[in-house]
């Protein structure tokens, strides 16, 4: 027992000199210019962890709010009752107005209806995730 925290005290005393040579965070007055991330950016990274996560999604689902506003989700994914809708200037004008989130919250959930394309289906309710591009910089 002795002989391990004599080792890992060796180790910590070479490595600490290393770390502090790397120079750290920069706390300069610097102004970090910052943006939305780009659609293509995002859908890619969405993607990505759907394909991780072994889920497969359709793009442009149209949906109806439960304000009557009609849009085509970003994924719908498929088996689930789930949506995704990352949020941008364009959609803002497109669907009107969204109910915000809860005060305090990045997570916006909102339960809408599927249009079917077949009119003799019924709709489905399914609930939208909504990422705000304001909210990711």
């Amino acid at each position: 027992m002795r002989r391990a925290c004599t080792r890992v005290l060796c180790a910590a005393l070479l490595l600490t000199p290393l770390a502090a040579g790397c120079g750290g965070a920069q706390t300069g007055e610097v102004k970090l210019d910052t943006r939305p991330l780009e659609e293509p950016k995002v859908f890619e990274i969405i993607n990505a962890v759907l394909k991780d996560r072994a889920y497969t999604a359709e793009t442009d689902a149209t949906l109806e709010l439960t304000t009557q506003a009609k849009f085509k989700a970003d994924f719908r994914i498929v088996g689930q009752k789930v949506a995704i809708e990352y949020v941008i200037d364009q959609d803002r004008v497109e669907m009107g107005l969204i109910p915000p989130p809860a005060t305090g919250s990045r997570l916006h959930v909102l339960q809408a209806d599927t249009v079917p394309t077949d009119p003799t289906q019924a709709p489905e309710t399914i609930y939208i995730f909504f990422l705000d591009d304001k909210n990711y910089e």
